[in-house]
This record gives C-alpha cells, sequence and structure tokens, in this order.
C-alpha cells in the first residue's frame, strides 16, 4: 500500500534526484544550497580578477610610456625655455655696448660660487637663472642712462633702481620660475638693510641673492662702463672684501676669492681683463687708482 504523499511512483521510498550529479545541501536558514553554481561563481571570480590584473598590468605600460614621454616633454620644454632666457639676457646686454656678455658671465660665476657652497641641483638652477636674468628689468630702460658717460644724477639712479622689480615682474608671467623671481628683485639688497627694493638684511636676503650680488658686483668692476675704466680682478677683490659684512656676503666673496686665485674663473673672463684695454697702460698706473682710495661706481653703488 503506497504511502501518502509518495503517490507518483506507488513506493515505500522516497523519489531520488533524478540528476545524482547535483550536490545539494542546507544554509543555515535551510534553504537548498547548489554548490556546483557556488563553485562557478569562484570560478567567475577567479576570471574577473585576472582581467582585473591583466588590465592593471596594461595600464602601468601605459603610465609607464606616459612619463617617458612627459620626461621628454619636460626635458623640450626646458631647453626651449633656456633658449628664450638666454635670448632676452642677450637682448638686455645688447642695449649698452660696454655690457655685452655681462648676464652670461654672472651666470657663469655664480654657477662655480654656488657648487662650491653646497647648493642642490635644484638651487643651482635658481641660481644660474637668476644670475642670467638679474639685470631683465633693464630692457625697459632708456638707453640714454644706460649708456650716459658721466655719473648718473639722483632722479637717474632712482631709475635705475626699479629694475629689479621691473625684472621680477616680467619673469612673474613666466611659469616655474617662482624662486628665480625672488632672486632677480633682491639681487641689490645689502647684508646691512640699506639696499633695494625691500631693504631686506642679513639672511632675509636669499642665498642666490646673495651670490648674484657678489659675483655681479666683480663682473662690473672688473669690466669696462661707459662712466668708468675696468678695474683688475685683484683690486675688485680687495674693494669687494672692504665691503663685506655691510654690502656683500663676507663669506660668500671669501669663496668667491678662492675661487678666483684657484685659477677657476680665469676662463670666463678671458681676455677681457687687458690693462691697456681698460685704460691701465701699466702696473703703476693701478697701483695709483688703488692709492686713490679705492672707490669704484657700479650697478650696486659706489664701493668704498
Amino acid at each position: 500500500m503506497a504511502a501518502k504523499g509518495d503517490q507518483s511512483t506507488g513506493s515505500d521510498f522516497p523519489e531520488l534526484d533524478p540528476q545524482p550529479d547535483r550536490a545539494v545541501g542546507l544554509e543555515g536558514d535551510g534553504h537548498e544550497v547548489d554548490h556546483r553554481s557556488r563553485v562557478g561563481r569562484v570560478d567567475n571570480l577567479e576570471s574577473a580578477l585576472r582581467a582585473i590584473n591583466e588590465e592593471l598590468d596594461l595600464l602601468s605600460q601605459v603610465r609607464a610610456g606616459t612619463f617617458r614621454d612627459l620626461q621628454r616633454e619636460v626635458i623640450r620644454y626646458r631647453a626651449v625655455l633656456r633658449g628664450a632666457l638666454h635670448a632676452l639676457a642677450e637682448a638686455v646686454d645688447a642695449k649698452d655696448t660696454y655690457t655685452h656678455g655681462h648676464s652670461r658671465r654672472v651666470s657663469a660665476y655664480a654657477g662655480h660660487l654656488g657648487r662650491v657652497i653646497g647648493l642642490s641641483s635644484d638651487e643651482l638652477d635658481t641660481l644660474t637663472f637668476g644670475a642670467l636674468l638679474h639685470d631683465v628689468g633693464k630692457i625697459g630702460m632708456p638707453e640714454s642712462i644706460l649708456r650716459k658717460p658721466a655719473r648718473l644724477t639722483s632722479d637717474e639712479y632712482e631709475i635705475v633702481k626699479r629694475h629689479p622689480v621691473l625684472g621680477a615682474e616680467i619673469l612673474r608671467s613666466i611659469p616655474d620660475l617662482g624662486s628665480v623671481e625672488t632672486t632677480v628683485r633682491h639681487h641689490h639688497e645689502r647684508l646691512d638693510g640699506a639696499g633695494y627694493p625691500d631693504r631686506l638684511a642679513g639672511e632675509n636676503i636669499s642665498i642666490c641673492a646673495r651670490v648674484v650680488a657678489v659675483v655681479d658686483t666683480f663682473d662690473a668692476i672688473t669690466t669696462t662702463r661707459s662712466y668708468r675704466r675696468a678695474r683688475s680682478p685683484k683690486q675688485a677683490l680687495e674693494i669687494m672684501g672692504d665691503a663685506s659684512g655691510a654690502q656683500l656676503d663676507g663669506e660668500l666673496v671669501e669663496h668667491f676669492a678662492r675661487l678666483w686665485y684657484a685659477g677657476d674663473l680665469e676662463h670666463i673672463i678671458g681676455d677681457l681683463w687687458e690693462p691697456a684695454a681698460a685704460g691701465c697702460e701699466d702696473e703703476g698706473e693701478e697701483d695709483e687708482v688703488s692709492a686713490a682710495g679705492g672707490a669704484v661706481g657700479c650697478d650696486h653703488g659706489v664701493i668704498t
């Protein structure tokens, strides 16, 4: 006699699952779970993870390629920028035949001094660019003032004193030159606070601006200008030594003097300094100039 609820087979045994390879279990809530489908979901997850890893590998390769492309673009950008800045500096120097090559020499001197005092690579870039462009603000100055063969009047000197601010404003419009802008603005500051335009003193003046002040002074003294003859490098270093502490950074002046006397800077000045060309026919006339007190006018004012 068939049991109630099992009328389809007429058997005393329960009906078997017609799919013997199907594993059936119970979850915690009593619901049946198809383990084969669970295994399928795991396979699908592994496939998805593999696909993600492949995408990440591809992305990594793309990023590496993009980074290399970016590096090349940065190098090219810096080369173009450097060329443009050199052209700008040459344009400034060209306004006055007496200062031809001045910006290039100041930048070269600055690079040597910066390496000796241990500046980082980024600081050296700031320094050499700042030195190269320190006079860029003079591009808007009247040539009648820049080439004047006599001492400037007080009004004319006030006009010249604007060039650090004008130079900083010009550089402000060029990306990535913020620190260079600061160097240009402050290269006429003095350690005693009597400089311009912001009357900064001591270490409130950036190291790059202090370096430029030293090397700019040296080049100004050792080259003939429309208003005076050149002095010898030895005279220039003596005058700068006397100006140390108040006007120039004495430690930097000492480092620079050691570089000069070691012969590391002579290739920069080249044959620019020649006693005859500078108006000194012999050492006797040089001595006479020194005996006169050593005061010399340059872009940094009268150094005594």
